[in-house]
């Protein structure tokens, strides 16, 4: 995954801190710090929040997805429940 990080120059990864799988909790957050740590090109990791167990975080790198939406105010919306589509 770092190399097709590096490969494409992101700048920015976004995740979610895990997911479930067979009623079990993979920590999605950790696989991405691993390939993150490996990379040379990406300078934040954005989280969507899932589960509700720790999650491994740097400071200055790492952003909660919930944090940065709230301080966007232009009136996006998506469907109930599900956050909005955003198109650059």
């Amino acid at each position: 995954m770092a190399s097709r990080l590096d490969g494409c120059g992101a700048r920015v990864l976004i995740t979610a801190d895990a997911f479930a799988r067979r009623g079990q909790a993979i920590p999605l957050k950790r696989t991405a710090d691993e390939a993150v740590s490996a990379s040379l090109s990406v300078e934040h990791v954005i989280v969507y929040r899932r589960g509700d167990g720790e999650v491994p975080w740097k400071d200055g790198r790492d952003l909660w997805w919930h944090e940065l939406v709230a301080k966007e105010s232009r009136g996006l919306s998506g469907a109930p429940g599900r956050p909005p589509i955003i198109r650059a």
